[in-house]
């Protein structure tokens, strides 16, 4: 019981220290991050339950896992900000293969707005981790961006226009 204990310090303080909480890593190398610690995770929870038979002969009780618990949780928040952020650069890129004159700025908006919202519904547990931050900014840039791409997509733009803002 106080080598599982160990074992379970010994993952919770590895997950603080490298879990895929980096905008700097991509999204397949956190998937695989993630992947790991959920193993790990389930191995600690197998290893668990395969001595509970054991406790409950001595009348011990099974010990409480907060720390597994915790670990489960943010593994859980991981996975939704990093699905979040494989789906927006998703959508970014969808929006970038079509022609600018056929650019749906509504629809972009209503993505921002609506990503903006599922961000701001993530727990407070999240903002510290800099993929959070990351996506926030992706998402707000992208909000910022529509009024120049609407002033953009103005029928009264000239080629003399086009030509300035290659010029600049």
């Amino acid at each position: 019981l106080s080598d599982l204990n160990a074992d379970m310090s010994t993952l919770r303080s590895d997950f603080a220290r490298n879990a895929p909480t980096s905008a700097e890593l991509d999204i397949r190398e956190a998937r695989l991050a993630m992947a790991e610690y959920s193993d790990s995770v389930a191995a600690v929870r197998k290893r668990e339950s395969g001595m509970a038979s054991g406790l409950s002969i001595f009348s011990i009780g099974a010990p409480d896992n907060e720390e597994i618990g915790a670990i489960e949780r943010e593994l859980e928040l991981l996975q939704q900000v990093w699905g979040m952020l494989e789906e927006w650069n998703g959508a970014v890129d969808s929006w970038k293969a079509g022609r600018f004159s056929e650019i749906d700025v509504d629809k972009i908006e209503e993505a921002a707005v609506s990503m903006g919202k599922r961000i701001r519904k993530l727990p407070a547990d999240a903002a510290d981790w800099s993929v959070m931050r990351s996506l926030s900014e992706r998402v707000g840039a992208m909000k910022a961006l529509m009024p120049l791409i609407t002033d953009l997509r103005n029928p009264a733009m000239r080629e003399r226009h086009w030509s300035q803002l290659i010029d600049e």
